[in-house]
C-alpha cells in the first residue's frame, strides 16, 4: 500500500498479522522479537541500515494484540538515499528476520529481560492515580487476566516463563509472503519505481474518514519476491558484495544494567515523615568555572538519581549559524553516543543532550550505579567534535542528523495550531530565528565547520551549572562534578554575565497597548484557523505569578465551557499562564474550522467582559473553594526524582534559585482577595494596563494582509517594526550561601 502524506515523511512500515498472543502474558515472545530486532547497538539491523546510508531509526513490536488477532509492526524512518532504495531496506529486515530464526531463541536474552522487567517493577515510580487505576482495571478485564492474588499488580510487568518454542512460532510467521508493506513517502521524497517497494501501478484513492490519498499495488513481481525470498535465507540482497545477513550479530549482554542497588540516602528508622517540607538543593561549590548544588534523596529512597547541568559558553545566539551549530553539534554527539544510551536506556537510564540559546544542557536520569559513566561518555563525546571534522564516523552521523534535522524544520508548525505560539514567541523572544531562515542556512554547513565551532566554544570558556539530585552525597556529588568538568577538555573559567542573557521584547514601554501579527497557514489544505491572544504582564514576581495561577484556574473551565461546549468555536480552547524567559504573560487559544481569526477574537472578547463580570460577582464561598483547589494543585509533591529535578534545576539555570517558589506564591494565592484579584484582570486584560499580542494565523489560501482588524488594535509588521521594541533582560540573582 501507498500513502501520500502532507508533511514531508519518508517511512516504511512493515505488518504482520499474527495469531493472538494475550495468553501468553507470562513470557511474551513478542517482546523478546521486537527486543532483539528494533535493538540499535552494534550487529543489530538498525546499526547496519544506517552504515549502508538508508535509514535513522527502526522500531519493531507488537501494534495491536486482541483475542482474533495480533498485528507485529516494523517502522523504518528512512533517509533520502533509503526512500529511493526502498528493496534494500526491505530486504535489509527481512534478512535480519531470517538470522534470527537461525540463531534460534537464546536463553539468556530472554533472562536479562526477564531481570529487567523486575528491577523495573521493583523501582517502580510513582504515576498520577488515575492512570493507575485505569491500567490495572484493563488489565483486570482481559480474558487472560492471572488469577494469582499476587499477580494483580505484577502482571502486567514480570516475566516468569521462558517458552522457547513460542519464539520460533512468532519467528516462523514473520516471513516475506505474509507481509503487509506500507511506504509513506511525501511525492517531494519519492522513490522512483525502479526502486520502489510498493511496486508501480494502482490507481490513487481516498480513503473517507481523513481524506488520505493511497493506492493499493498490484502483486510483487517474481524478480523481487526472489530477491526478498534470498535476503531472508541469509544468501543476498545486502550493500556491496556482502549479503546483509554478514553484518549481523546478536546484541552483547548488557554493560549498563546496575548491579550496585545499595542506598547512599537509606529511610530513617522510623521511616520517612509525608508531612515534611521537601529540603532544597544545597550549593556545594561555586567557583569562576561553575556551581554545584546537590539534594540527597529524603523522599523515595530509591537507587535511582539524576545529573542536569548547562553548559553556558559565549556567543551561543550571538548569529544564526551559531545557533545551527550548536544544535547540530548536541544531535551529532547523542548520534555517536546511540548504540551505548540505547543499552543504557535498557539498564534504565536516560541520556538527553541538547542545545539551548545560552549553550548546551545534559541530563542523565535512571538507577544511580552508571549515572556517572553515561555522563561522563556524553561530555567527552561531545568535546571531541572539535578535534574530528574529517573523522568518518563523525561525517556519516553529521550526514544523518542533517538530513533529519532539515526534516523537522519543513514540517515545523505544519498545524496552525503549533503555528500560534511559534509566531508569540517569535515576536517576543530578541534572540530568534525563523525555520525557513534556519532551513536555508543549514544546508551549507559541514563537519569541519562543526568542528570548528566546538573548539572555538569550548576553548573560549564555559560556565557550568551543575545539580545531582537522589541516591548521591556531597561526596559523590563532587566527584561527579569535577569528572564531567574534565571530560569537556577543562574548558577555561568564564564569568556567569558572559554568558548570553535572556531578553524580551516589550510590547509597550508604558501604556496599554492591542498589536495584531497575522500569518497564512503552512499547510495550504488546511482549514483551520488559530488565535492566540497574549498579555504581556511584568517580570516575574512572587505576588504576579501567584495572581497569574488564580486566573488561569478560574477562567480554564469556563473558557472551555462557554466558547468550546456551547459556541462550538472549534475542539481546542485553552488559557494558560506564561513565563517567556522570566517575563511573565498569559494567552487564550483557539482553533477553529468554522470561524475566521477576527470572529473568533470577537468571541474571546464577548467572554472576557463577561467573565471578570462573573469572577467580580461570584459568591465568596465559591471563590475561597477555588483558591484552596488551585493552592492544592500548586502544592502537589514532586512523584518522582525527575519531576523533583524538573522544578529545581530551571531555578538554577535561569539564575533565580527560589527553591520554595511553590510555597511562597501558595501563601500568596491564600492571602488575594476576590476584589483584589478582580479588579487586577480587568486592568490586565482589558483596561489601560492591557499589554496584548494577538497572533492571527489564516487557514490555507486565505489572505493574511486583507484582514480587518478588531477595534482598537494596530497591525503589526514582525520584519520592520520587532527591532523597533524595546528589551527587557532578567537580572541574575546571587548565588545562595555555600553550604555549610
Amino acid at each position: 500500500v501507498r500513502v501520500k502524506p502532507l508533511k514531508d515523511v519518508r517511512r516504511i512500515d512493515f505488518s504482520w498479522f499474527v495469531p493472538s498472543l494475550q495468553e501468553h502474558h507470562r513470557c511474551r515472545p513478542a517482546e523478546y522479537v521486537a527486543h532483539l530486532l528494533g535493538h540499535e547497538g552494534a550487529g543489530s539491523c538498525l546499526a547496519a541500515l544506517k552504515a549502508a546510508g538508508l535509514a535513522t531509526d527502526l522500531s519493531a513490536g507488537l501494534q495491536e494484540d486482541t483475542s482474533a488477532a495480533a498485528e507485529f509492526a516494523v517502522s523504518v524512518d528512512l533517509t533520502p538515499r533509503g526512500a529511493s532504495e526502498l528493496d534494500s531496506v526491505v530486504a535489509a529486515v527481512l534478512a535480519f528476520l531470517g538470522f534470527l530464526v537461525r540463531a534460534g531463541p537464546q536463553a539468556w536474552v530472554q533472562e536479562e529481560l526477564r531481570g529487567l522487567a523486575a528491577l523495573r517493577f521493583k523501582f517502580a515510580e510513582s504515576e498520577p492515580e488515575v492512570d493507575y487505576c485505569r491500567r490495572i482495571a484493563l488489565s483486570m478485564a482481559q480474558p487472560f487476566y492471572p488469577p494469582e492474588p499476587d499477580a494483580v499488580l505484577s502482571g502486567d510487568h514480570l516475566l516468569s516463563a521462558w517458552r522457547p518454542e513460542l519464539v520460533e512460532e512468532l519467528l516462523s510467521r514473520l516471513t516475506p509472503s505474509s507481509l503487509l508493506l506500507t511506504v509513506v513517502i511525501a511525492e517531494s521524497g519519492a522513490a522512483g519505481d525502479g526502486g520502489d517497494a510498493a511496486g508501480p501501478g494502482g490507481e490513487w484513492q481516498v480513503e473517507p474518514w481523513f481524506d488520505t490519498q493511497f493506492r493499493v499495488c498490484p502483486p510483487l513481481s517474481a524478480e523481487r519476491r526472489s530477491l526478498w525470498d534470498e535476503a531472508y535465507a541469509g544468501a543476498g540482497g545486502g550493500p556491496g558484495d556482502a549479503p546483509w545477513a554478514a553484518l549481523f550479530a546478536l546484541p552483547k549482554p548488557n554493560p549498563y544494567i546496575p548491579t550496585d542497588l545499595s542506598l547512599l540516602c537509606p529511610p530513617p528508622a522510623g521511616g520517612a515523615d509525608p508531612s515534611s517540607k521537601p529540603s532544597p538543593p544545597s550549593l556545594l561549590e561555586s567557583t569562576q568555572s561553575g556551581c554545584v548544588f546537590c539534594l540527597p534523596d529524603s523522599r523515595f529512597f530509591a537507587p535511582k538519581g539524576v545529573v542536569a547541568l548547562e553548559i553556558g559558553t559565549p556567543g551561543a545566539s550571538a548569529s544564526i549559524e551559531r545557533r545551527l551549530l550548536g544544535e547540530l553539534a548536541a544531535k551529532v554527539c547523542a548520534e555517536l553516543l546511540n548504540e551505548e544510551s540505547y543499552s543504557a536506556s535498557l539498564g534504565g537510564l536516560g541520556l538527553e543532550i541538547f542545545a539551548t540559546p545560552r549553550g548546551w544542557a545534559l541530563q542523565v536520569d535512571g538507577f544511580s550505579h552508571k549515572m556517572a559513566q553515561l555522563g561522563v561518555r556524553a561530555c567527552e563525546t561531545l568535546a571531541s567534535l572539535a578535534t574530528r571534522g574529517d573523522d568518518a564516523e563523525v561525517g556519516e552521523a553529521f550526514s544523518r542528523v542533517l538530513q533529519q534535522y532539515e526534516l523537522g524544520l519543513s514540517n515545523a508548525c505544519f498545524k496552525v495550531g503549533d503555528r500560534a505560539p511559534y509566531e508569540r514567541r517569535r515576536v517576543l523572544e530578541a534572540s530568534f530565528f525563523h525555520y525557513d531562515d534556519m532551513l536555508r542556512a543549514v544546508r551549507g554547513l559541514t563537519p569541519q565547520q562543526l568542528a570548528g565551532f566546538v573548539a572555538d566554544t569550548l576553548g573560549g570558556g564555559a560556565y557550568i551549572s551543575t545539580y545531582l539530585g537522589g541516591n548521591v552525597d556531597a561526596a559523590v556529588a563532587l566527584s561527579f562534578s569535577k569528572a564531567m568538568h574534565a571530560a569537556l577538555g577543562s574548558p577555561p573559567p568564564l564569568q556567569q554575565s558572559d554568558v548570553h542573557a535572556n531578553t524580551v521584547m516589550l510590547l509597550a514601554d508604558e501604556g496599554s497597548c492591542w498589536l495584531v501579527w497575522a500569518v497564512g497557514a503552512k499547510n495550504p489544505t488546511d482549514s483551520n484557523s488559530a488565535v492566540e491572544t497574549y498579555w504581556q504582564l511584568g517580570p516575574s514576581e512572587h505576588g504576579l505569578s501567584a495572581r497569574l495561577t488564580l486566573l488561569e484556574h478560574l477562567m480554564y473551565e469556563p473558557l472551555f465551557d462557554a466558547l468550546r461546549t456551547k459556541q462550538q468555536l472549534g475542539y481546542t480552547v485553552h488559557c494558560c499562564a506564561r513565563n517567556t524567559l522570566q517575563m511573565l504573560g498569559f494567552t487564550v487559544t483557539v482553533v477553529s474550522a468554522t470561524h475566521l481569526p477576527l470572529e473568533i477574537e470577537s468571541r474571546i472578547g464577548e467572554f472576557l467582559a463577561s467573565f471578570l463580570d462573573s469572577l467580580a460577582a461570584m459568591p465568596a464561598t465559591e471563590f475561597a473553594k477555588n483558591v484552596e483547589a488551585a493552592v492544592a494543585n500548586r502544592l502537589q509533591r514532586d512523584r518522582n526524582l525527575a519531576e523533583e529535578a524538573a522544578r529545581y534545576f530551571p531555578e538554577i539555570e535561569a539564575r533565580t534559585f527560589v527553591f520554595d517558589r511553590a510555597e511562597r506564591e501558595a501563601e500568596l494565592m491564600r492571602a488575594t482577595s476576590q476584589s483584589e484579584l478582580a479588579e487586577w484582570a480587568r486592568r490586565a486584560l482589558v483596561g489601560d494596563e492591557a499589554r496584548r499580542l494577538s497572533v492571527h494565523v489564516h487557514k490555507g489560501g486565505a489572505d493574511p494582509a486583507g484582514e480587518a482588524l478588531p477595534d482598537g488594535a494596530l497591525r503589526f509588521e514582525l520584519e520592520t517594526e520587532k527591532a523597533k521594541l524595546s528589551t527587557w533582560t532578567q537580572p541574575d540573582e546571587p548565588l545562595p550561601p555555600l553550604a555549610m
